[in-house]
This record gives structure tokens, C-alpha cells and sequence, in this order.
């Protein structure tokens, strides 16, 4: 992306090939497993998995506060290490009391629901919260690489549990929950040491700091909740219309959309590093880097989709067995809904940088609505293709808002014309992957990479010329 702020746009690149690394590249190792998930764990005991991750993650939104992002946001403020330290304080006493919310919370919703594996399920959800935390406590003090080393860790270690669990010793679904929770917590324990972490919460307590990051970040709960009723909640909806063994085949088609949010997340990690500094800038020259990122960035997840779908189509009889294979129908809606939540949390990072989280929140909230709404019917007559519709349609409303809210404060802008191409090119490469066979869908993927050389040929040269000249 050709987006100069000095070296802005350098830094840019050279972060998210960092979080490439930690964040999608390590993770993408996680489908050389999939045939294994497909043959051992049957379609009912994954659903069950599945809807109990969708619980969690919901309980996480309430209790938790998002406060992992009040942290990093406030770290970026901070002028030198005492005031990084008083914000990692006051963000950790949050956390602490926040971990008892939770685990009383979660237990008593395990129970009502009648699952299996309590203790995991509360595990699970502390380790989730811990490894957030953690990491963008690494990314707010600038320690990117060793953030990119965590996650490999934490990929490699859940790896080789899941291999020895399910195939050695021939464990159930249970064995998700359990390697989930190591692989976490040696990524949490990594970060810790790699950032001095006991040392810094030495820092003294600053209760005035304290509120005015819970004030920041109350917001961000409300949004993160409305948020997990967006874009998780219909999961629960399906399962209830369709039973488990459906939910599960749901569960591992998501993860083929979870190949652009892994995208999508090095990209906004990236953009947030960008986009904090930034917000310090003139209001002229931060509205033309919001709009011309937001922009660059809508054309790469249209030429990220147009590639992935066509790989897809040809390595999914691979990865995929036995009953979990009609999930290839609805794939390219899974793709779509990573790529229009990336595109929306992208935007969203201008709020976070100006401080303006209530934006978030409404705009997210009436997605949410919209959702609800739409929901029940789509998914009762379409199936899990009306479950991504319902989310599809949401998201173009969330979009829609937060467009218009920075227009009116910033001068942003999106382009009708990139927007119209790139509806139209989705649709197209969806089309070729839904009716025709390997062939056909070679072809689409030769196309689209040459349209896409043509479409960044000015910022790929821009790139060169950085990199030319950092070298000098």
C-alpha cells in the first residue's frame, strides 16, 4: 500500500509481514489438520465445540471490557516508560477482577446448558482474555517480533497437542479445549517475560488513570457485545433450527473464512500501529490517510478473495472428509463475511484513533438490530446460506454508518467506482467457484492475478522505491 507519512507507509509493511508472520502465516498450518478434524471428531461433538466457543466469546464481550484495546490504545499515548507502566497497572487490575466476573458468570451459563466440560470451557475464556491482553501489551510497547514469535508458539504447541490427543491417545473434542488453553498460556507466560511485565506492574497505582480507561473502554464493550450479535449469534439461531451434527459442518466451513480474517487481522494490526501515531497529525492530512488506506485496503481483500476462492475450490476435497463436505456449498458466503467485517473493524480503527468509540458502539448496535431482525427468517428458509445472508446484510448497514459519521467529522470518503468494481469482481469470482469445476476456476484465479498486478502496479513500485531507499 502506497501510503507515505514520512515512512508511514514503509512501517506499514514492514509490521504487517511482522504480524503475517505471528498471526496468519503460523496459523494457516492449522488446515494441514483438517482432514484429522474431519475424520476423528464426528459433526455433532464439533457443533457442540463450536456453540460452546460462541457462548464464551460472548461472555468474554461482557466481562471483559475489551480492555486490551483501552491498553494498547492508552500505551500509545503514554510519554515514557512510567506512564506505560501506570496504564499496564490499571489495565491488569482490570483484568483480575474481570477473570472472577467471568469464570462465575461462564460456570453458572456451562451448568445451565448442560455441557460436558465445564472446567475447559472456564479455562478456555481465561486464556483467551490473558493472551489478548498479553499481546497487544507486546504490540503497545513495540515489541512486534517477539508478538510474531508468541504466535508461533502458541500455533506450533496447539498443533502437536491436538496430533498427539486425538490420534494417540484417542481423546474427544475435549482434546480442542486443552491444547487451546497450553498453547495460550505459553504464549501469555512468553510475553510476560519478553516484556517485564512483573516489573512494570510495580508502577503505582493511578485510580483516576483507571476510570478514564474504563470510561474508554465501556463503549467498546457495548460495541464488542453487539458486536458477537452481529456476526455470532445467528451460529446459536442455526443450531437451534438445525441441531448439532448441521452446526459443526457450519463450524468447519467458517474456517476457510477464517483464512482472510487471519488476513484481515495482520492488516488492521498494521493499520492500528499507523493510525494511532497518525491521529496526532494535522485533520487534513489524517483524513487523507484514513481515506486513501481505506480505500488501498478495500481493493486487497477483493484481490484477496478472488485468489482464495479459486485455491479453495481446488485443495477443499483435500482437506475436507466424510460428512463434513456439503460445507463447500456456502464457502463463498463464508469468504464474504470475513472480508466485509475486516473492511468494517478497519474503518473502525479511525474511531478508536480519534476517540471516538461511541460511534463504534451505535453503528455496531443497529447492525446487530438489523441482524436480529433478519435473522430467524433468512436462516429458516435458506439455510446456513440465509445465516451468512443475515450477516452480509448487516455488515453493509454497520459500513454504511460509520461512512457516513467520518464523512461528516473528517472528509472521508469511500470511492463508488472501487466499490462497484469490487462488488462486481466478488460476485463473479463466487459465481465461477459455485458452478464450475477445477479448470474454470484456474483460470478465474489467472485472471484475477493479473488484474490484480495491473491494479497495484503504481503502489508496488512506490513499495520498491522504499525499500530502495531504506536501504541506502
Amino acid at each position: 500500500m502506497a501510503i507515505n507519512k514520512g515512512n508511514g507507509g514503509l512501517q506499514f509493511i514492514k509490521n504487517t509481514a511482522i504480524f503475517f508472520v505471528g498471526n496468519v502465516l503460523s496459523k494457516l498450518i492449522s488446515f494441514i489438520l483438517l482432514p484429522m478434524y474431519t475424520t476423528v471428531i464426528p459433526t455433532e461433538q464439533m457443533g457442540i465445540y463450536d456453540v460452546s466457543i460462541t457462548l464464551t466469546t460472548m461472555l468474554l464481550s461482557v466481562c471483559y471490557f475489551e480492555i486490551w484495546s483501552a491498553v494498547l490504545r492508552y500505551l500509545y499515548d503514554g510519554k515514557n516508560e512510567r506512564d506505560k507502566n501506570r496504564v499496564l497497572k490499571s489495565g491488569f487490575q482490570i483484568f483480575f477482577i474481570s477473570s472472577i466476573l467471568f469464570a462465575v458468570i461462564c460456570s453458572i451459563v456451562c451448568v445451565v446448558m448442560n455441557y460436558q466440560y465445564v472446567p475447559l470451557i472456564v479455562g478456555y475464556g481465561i486464556a483467551y482474555g490473558a493472551s489478548s491482553l498479553l499481546t497487544f501489551v507486546a504490540r503497545g510497547l513495540g515489541q512486534n517480533k517477539e508478538f510474531s514469535i508468541s504466535g508461533v508458539l502458541n500455533t506450533l504447541i496447539q498443533l502437536s497437542l491436538n496430533v498427539v490427543l486425538l490420534t494417540i491417545f484417542k481423546v474427544d473434542y475435549s482434546a480442542l479445549y486443552m491444547s487451546y488453553i497450553v498453547g495460550t498460556m505459553c504464549q501469555t507466560v512468553y510475553l510476560i517475560m519478553c516484556t517485564d511485565l512483573p516489573k512494570r506492574l510495580r508502577a503505582q497505582t493511578n485510580q483516576e488513570l483507571t476510570r478514564e480507561m474504563l470510561k474508554y473502554a465501556l463503549p467498546l464493550c457495548l460495541n464488542t457485545v453487539a458486536y458477537w450479535v452481529l456476526n455470532s449469534s445467528n451460529r446459536l439461531v442455526y443450531n437451534a433450527l438445525y441441531g448439532n451434527a448441521a452446526s459443526g459442518i457450519y463450524s468447519i466451513g467458517n474456517r476457510f473464512g477464517s483464512i482472510i480474517a487471519l488476513a484481515t487481522t495482520c492488516f488492521t494490526y498494521a493499520w492500528q500501529d499507523l493510525a494511532f501515531t497518525s491521529a496526532t497529525s494535522s485533520p487534513k492530512e489524517a483524513s487523507a490517510l484514513y481515506t486513501k488506506a481505506c480505500n488501498k485496503y478495500q481493493q486487497f481483500l477483493t484481490v484477496a478473495t478472488t485468489l482464495i476462492l479459486p485455491f479453495i475450490k481446488i485443495a477443499f476435497p483435500f482437506l475436507i472428509k466424510g460428512d463434513y463436505a456439503s460445507a463447500d456449498e456456502i464457502i463463498p458466503t463464508f469468504i464474504i463475511v470475513a472480508v466485509i467485517s475486516g473492511y468494517s473493524a478497519f474503518i473502525g480503527n479511525v474511531f478508536y484513533a480519534i476517540k471516538d468509540t461511541k460511534i463504534i458502539s451505535i453503528s455496531t448496535i443497529v447492525a446487530a438490530i438489523t441482524n436480529l431482525i433478519i435473522c430467524y427468517p433468512l436462516i429458516k428458509t435458506m439455510g446456513a446460506f440465509g445465516t451468512n445472508l443475515a450477516i452480509i446484510i448487516a455488515f453493509v448497514v454497520n459500513i454504511g454508518i460509520r461512512a457516513i459519521i467520518l464523512k461528516r467529522k473528517i472528509g472521508f470518503l469511500i470511492c463508488a467506482k472501487d466499490l462497484s468494481v469490487s462488488v462486481v469482481w466478488i460476485i463473479l469470482s463466487s459465481a465461477v467457484y459455485a458452478n464450475a469445476g477445477i479448470l474454470m476456476n484456474i483460470g478465474s484465479f489467472v485472471i484475477s492475478a493479473i488484474l490484480a498486478l495491473l491494479l497495484f502496479k503504481s503502489d508496488l513500485v512506490s513499495i520498491l522505491k522504499s525499500l530502495r531507499i531504506a536501504k541506502r
